[in-house]
């Protein structure tokens, strides 16, 4: 039998004002019947509470069931009566806003809202039922059988029926995308710790729930800490916890650590705190959680009390971190940027190897590589017998001339003219005979920005020349100011290197470097075209 129940709202003014202040955005209010079913998990046994969500985008309806402790009809029947009631002062270890979390249907968007509910402990076939909708004075509650339960009976828990929602407000806020996204973001601890488990999906035959994950976060992993903190509360000693799960992204600008209480978000950016608005959670390199389970919280949730021994130890414990967390920022910075850099510096040492090339075709005529001295190959006199063609397989299938005989020795061909000929030089590629050092020079060398070792073919880059600091953070700028560098070295490299070949053409090894340089100069230019 259906009983009608007034509403009543003994602090009207306090209804009115929370209600503005926690339901700002249809997002926020639909985020409430969510936390209400997390409030429904049996906190003694610490069961996981399995939340479904279903949307109806033709119907305008949207289905929450989770399977929960459920509610008795008691407490069904005084909701109604209790509207308005400060949710600190009415359940003060609730998630969700019990004075006024079930109204959010109208900030949602919805005309309707139905609750069918069985409490774990009921022994009946017997759901107790509520309905509210815009257009009553009055709440409806009754006792509904589990075969007549509109969407099909469940064991126990609460389902919650959100109906007569505009298409163009479902298509904007809750199809189950934005939905999946929406509950990741708020309850990602409480999902990765596996208490919650939610799936979303349309209605339909073929229509997929799927699972909804806990946030995944860029960068690195640098800490994943649960830190135990011994408080007083009503005089008597107890114990909370932070868990702190911490993660760098050294290219990241503006990235945030979010603050959570029990599992659920409070706050963006836990740098909203004014103890904690400086380095590292304001570094935007810094992401992550860090959920608590011990401070007070407003009314409106919209951040804790921030006065008492508790708020003060939450804020030493995350002070305690900060210069271990500056640290690994640096750390992981610095690999980066020296990551960054090599990926840089070959690249344009591998373009330079095509400039270079086509360079020595260029100025074939004066180039002088290949008159390597003292290495020539062997030579056999005309009257001596050679060792007669043996003709092999390549690879492909090519024919091709065996380069040893049956006896392993090396198969020396006849000089024409019996004189000894020099061995071809290798082909010389820039990106093998050259690489790079980025390095703090010495303090009677900070003037300088780069300088060779053309023993090695090592150019050290000085990354501690206030040039240098100019351009790191920008990569064309760093492209162009390193390809200028590499040039210079390069060029006067190859300048020492072919007078040891030939000392006696100094002058035309001069003119050649300033060209090759000039080459250089202009892949330079290209670069900065770029910015």
């Amino acid at each position: 039998m259906i009983k009608r129940v007034s509403y009543e709202i003994p602090e009207p003014h306090l209804f009115i004002k929370e209600f503005q202040q926690i339901y700002s955005t249809p997002p926020i209010a639909f985020k409430e019947y969510v936390s209400n079913s997390i409030d429904a998990i049996n906190r003694t046994e610490k069961n996981p509470i399995n939340l479904g969500i279903i949307v109806n985008k033709n119907a305008g309806t949207i289905i929450i069931r989770d399977d929960g402790i459920g509610m008795t009809n008691n407490g069904v029947e005084n909701i109604p009566r209790r509207i308005g009631l400060s949710s600190n002062r009415e359940v003060k270890e609730a998630i969700g806003e019990k004075g006024l979390g079930l109204y959010a249907y109208v900030a949602c968007g919805a005309e309707r809202f139905q609750l069918y509910t069985r409490n774990v402990e009921s022994n009946d076939n017997f759901f107790t039922s509520l309905t509210m909708s815009q257009t009553s004075k009055e709440a409806e509650v009754d006792q509904v059988h589990a075969r007549d339960l509109p969407f099909g009976e469940f064991e126990h828990g609460t389902e919650v029926i959100l109906s007569g929602i505009p298409p163009n407000v479902i298509d904007r806020y809750f199809t189950p995308s934005k939905i999946k996204d929406l509950v990741a973001d708020f309850y990602s601890p409480i999902i990765r710790k596996g208490i919650l488990k939610a799936t979303v999906g349309w209605l339909g035959r073929g229509q997929k729930q799927v699972h909804i994950d806990p946030i995944q976060y860029r960068g690195e992993l640098v800490l994943d800490d649960l830190i135990e903190v011994e408080y007083k509360k009503d005089g008597e000693g107890d114990l909370g916890s932070i868990h702190l799960y911490l993660f760098v992204n050294p290219d990241g600008k503006n990235e945030k650590v979010k603050y959570y209480n029990k599992g659920v978000k409070v706050y963006d950016s836990i740098s909203l705190l004014d103890e904690l608005g400086d380095l590292p959670w304001k570094s935007g390199k810094l992401l992550g959680e860090a959920d608590e389970d011990f401070l007070t919280l407003n009314p409106q949730r919209e951040g804790p009390v921030r006065q008492g021994t508790r708020y003060q130890l939450f804020i030493d414990i995350l002070k305690d971190k900060e210069n271990y967390l500056n640290g690994e920022i640096k750390r992981l910075k610095t690999r980066e940027r020296r990551t960054r850099e090599k990926e840089i510096t070959d690249s344009i040492l591998r373009n330079f190897d095509i400039i270079y090339h086509d360079f020595k075709l260029k100025y074939a005529d004066v180039w002088v590589e290949g008159r390597s001295g003292h290495q020539v190959q062997d030579v056999i006199e005309k009257d001596e017998k050679a060792v007669p063609d043996i003709k092999r397989e390549g690879k492909n299938g090519n024919k091709g001339r065996k380069t040893e005989d049956g006896n392993g020795k090396n198969v020396v061909e006849p000089s024409p003219d019996g004189k000894p000929k020099p061995i071809r030089s290798a082909r010389r590629d820039i990106s093998g005979n050259y690489a790079t050092d980025f390095t703090n020079f010495d303090v009677d060398k900070q003037l300088l920005r780069s300088e060779l070792d053309s023993t090695f073919g090592l150019i050290r880059i000085n990354i501690g020349h206030s040039d240098y600091e100019k351009v790191i953070d920008d990569d064309h700028k760093f492209a162009k100011y390193t390809t200028h560098l590499l040039a210079q070295e390069i060029a006067y490299g190859e300048f020492i290197r072919l007078n040891g070949i030939d000392p006696q053409a100094l002058d035309s090894n001069v003119t050649l470097m300033k060209n090759l340089a000039i080459e250089f100069f202009l892949m330079q230019m290209q670069i900065s075209k770029i910015e």
